[in-house]
């Protein structure tokens, strides 16, 4: 496999078509913005919505009668069951993440192949399998007591929407086995 920066055309920065550069600033003086403000002002705005905002999300309370009471019970103690159920919905969906993410490595491996080093296509698999026994695992645990394992609690969307680049650079066709394994190393 290949590690080493590939040289070719690469068309992002304004270097690449030296006389294009000229016409792009006549075009900024031609059409300057459309609205008054500044960065200031943005910023303003986005906290008057984030005051205004609703929480992430809620978690929700046991389906059956025992399960309220027993929540209920533990909340009076100054246990708090809502925060356990938050992130075992958290842990959750992190689990289920992985499975896909290792599903996404194995296919990058039959794609690519491997390298020097590198892992196999088995144990990809094996990892993945893992990952998937954790969140079987976790959806039990969450039943047990009495919660909806479908349910996404806060902690679980915050905790998706932050892994979102992960999983979209591993899926993406463009990057190699060795990049997406740099990449699942932030999960």
């Amino acid at each position: 496999m290949n590690q080493n920066a590939t040289p070719g055309t690469n068309g992002t920065g304004i270097a690449a078509a030296p006389q294009r550069t000229q016409e792009m600033l006549a075009g900024m003086e031609e059409f300057p913005p459309s609205s008054q403000g500044s960065a200031q002002d943005l910023a303003q705005v986005r906290i008057s919505y984030a005051k205004a905002a609703e929480p992430l999300g809620s978690v929700p309370l046991p389906a059956d009668v025992k399960g309220k009471g027993t929540s209920a019970a533990k909340a009076a103690k100054g246990v708090q069951p809502l925060l356990l159920t938050d992130k075992l919905g958290e842990r959750l969906a992190f689990e289920r993440t992985g499975t896909r993410l290792y599903e996404a490595l194995v296919s990058k491996h039959e794609a690519f192949g491997s390298f020097a080093g590198g892992p196999s296509r088995e144990d990809l698999a094996q990892i993945q399998q893992e990952e998937f026994q954790h969140f079987t695992l976790l959806q039990s645990v969450i039943k047990q007591l009495g919660g909806d394992p479908t349910a996404v609690t806060p902690s679980a969307d915050l905790h998706a929407t932050a892994a979102h680049g992960i999983q979209m650079v591993i899926v993406d066709p463009w990057t190699t086995l060795l990049q997406s394994l740099e990449t699942i190393l932030i999960a």
